[in-house]
């Protein structure tokens, strides 16, 4: 395990962020953030001010003390100026900072900074086919990507500053009419960009950024969406039409801020909300994929795992859920992959009477590599704990209904029973067949939990015969098994009551 730091400098703000890297991913310990306004001095001569150069070291010399406690191994530092936003004496700056505080910044290229927005989304969300638009306060990131390769990508010529110094709001009557008008431009530009234009339908819209969180947030508070997790959700845009259209009404300024924005200016928030709904206009598209990540996690991605460099991981889902157990349940690593295992064998093996369709696979599949995550909590009833525990982790590559599923079945393999109020609260992200399939599959991971109950990987096979009223497990092993075999037979009531069969193991 390495433990680094990473520094980001923009227009807008400086970014510390602390992570630990192993397994070939990331986890992120502490994130402080510092606002900064570098575009009121820089953009009339291009020259960074003495009071703007002690401002950011003052920062950074405090993000040092941070990185001191954390213990950090190693830092890297990057500065976002793209263009005619570079100051002239940016490089000497740079090596001030580093006298300083021994950070040594780099600039990244356009294509390096559109490649980390891309890594983020392609490596923590299941959509292999998507438009992304990555907003920050001082550019605009639009990609096309099918699977694993970036199809296009281009990094806007305004941002959401410069269309707010563009369209003074001296100029306009109201509020609305200023960003009905920055809204029209946007269109107007995007319309340009040829690949906007192609009408894919199987293409998803992903949108990424902080302001996009702030965007799903409000949109779920109006929707009394049932979950606290925010990566990954689907949010209609008829919603978030619902909520610009009451932003941009509002009488906004430079010192106008809105509740829930962290303190954020409301006229650059809602002229970030035009070009949001600009996009969705232009790709037709009836809702939006929230990606909670970006650039900040491309580059942490590139640091664990530099492979993602040339190619996304091939199974995201497999390395968060490894990464996760080293966290929650390390020492018990081979146990959980062994109830994988031998859960993946018994689904199959019990297809006939289960009969749940593959996509199913997914969830029983971070059921069983996580179900005794909740004994970080505590053992008692740790079963319990796996459900809320798996429930908020960073588990890439599931949707939220698939990932509230597996905590549900992860929440059984002791036995136990789910609350029917608790379901009811969430039948909105749940479909009809949802709670039998849960019930089925707990019972698949408690007899794969009793057949690895010695933790001694003693069973290696499984064959089921499904005869008359019967299945017959005959196990293989190649130690004893005895204590396995002994414990399975505590299934057997609850498993003819779902799978409608007596069971027999051998």
């Amino acid at each position: 395990m390495e433990r680094i730091a990473v520094v980001e400098l923009g227009r807008s703000q400086i970014k510390l962020t602390i992570a630990d890297i192993e397994c070939n991913g990331f986890v992120v310990l502490s994130s402080e953030i510092q606002p900064l306004k570098l575009w009121l001095e820089n953009s009339s001569d291009c020259f960074l001010k003495k009071p703007q150069i002690e401002e950011i070291i003052g920062h950074i010399k405090n993000f040092k003390r941070v990185c001191e406690y954390y213990k950090v191994q190693k830092s890297y530092a990057y500065a976002y100026f793209l263009g005619v936003n570079k100051p002239k004496n940016l490089f000497s700056f740079f090596d001030e900072v580093f006298a300083t505080s021994g950070f040594r910044f780099v600039v990244p290229t356009a294509d390096e900074i559109m490649y980390s927005a891309y890594s983020c989304s392609i490596n923590t969300l299941d959509a292999p086919k998507a438009f992304l638009l990555e907003i920050g306060v001082d550019h605009i990131i639009i990609s096309q990507y099918n699977r694993r390769t970036i199809l296009e990508q281009k990094i806007l010529d305004f941002s959401p500053l410069s269309l707010l110094e563009k369209f003074p709001i001296i100029e306009y009557d109201s509020s609305k009419e200023r960003f009905d008008s920055i809204k029209k431009y946007v269109k107007k530009e995007i319309e340009k960009i040829e690949f906007a234009n192609v009408n894919e339908q199987e293409f998803v819209f992903v949108g990424a950024g902080k302001p996009m969180i702030d965007l799903a947030q409000m949109v779920k508070k109006l929707k009394k969406y049932p979950l606290e997790l925010i990566h990954g959700y689907v949010a209609p845009q008829s919603d978030i039409n619902i909520i610009i259209n009451q932003i941009s009404q509002m009488e906004l300024d430079k010192t106008k801020v809105i509740k829930g924005i962290d303190g954020g200016r409301a006229d650059i928030f809602c002229a970030i909300l035009m070009i949001q709904q600009a996009l969705a206009e232009v790709l037709n598209k009836s809702e939006m994929i929230v990606d909670q990540y970006s650039i900040t996690e491309g580059i942490l991605f590139a640091i664990a795992n530099p492979s993602t460099l040339e190619k996304p991981n091939s199974d995201c889902l497999g390395e968060s859920l490894i990464l996760q157990m080293s966290y929650y349940d390390k020492e018990n690593a081979k146990h959980n992959e062994q109830i994988y295992n031998l859960s993946l064998l018994l689904y199959k093996q019990l297809k006939v009477l289960h009969k749940l369709p593959r996509n199913y696979v997914k969830i029983l599949r971070a059921a069983a590599m996580l179900h005794d995550c909740g004994k970080r909590v505590s053992y008692i009833n740790h079963a319990k704990h796996s459900f809320y525990v798996l429930l908020s982790s960073e588990i890439y590559g599931l949707s939220h209904r698939e990932k509230l599923l597996a905590a549900y079945v992860a929440s059984l393999h002791t036995g136990g029973e789910i609350s029917l109020s608790d379901w009811v609260s969430k039948k909105e992200i749940l479909e009809e067949d949802d709670l039998l399939a849960v019930k089925k599959l707990g019972v698949i991971l408690q007899l794969a939990e009793y057949f690895d109950v010695s933790k001694t990987n003693a069973i290696i096979d499984i064959s089921c015969d499904v005869l008359g009223d019967s299945v017959i497990m005959k196990t293989f092993t190649e130690s004893d098994s005895t204590y396995e075999i002994q414990e399975s037979a505590k299934i057997g009531k609850i498993f003819e009551k779902y799978f409608k069969k007596r069971l027999e193991v051998l």
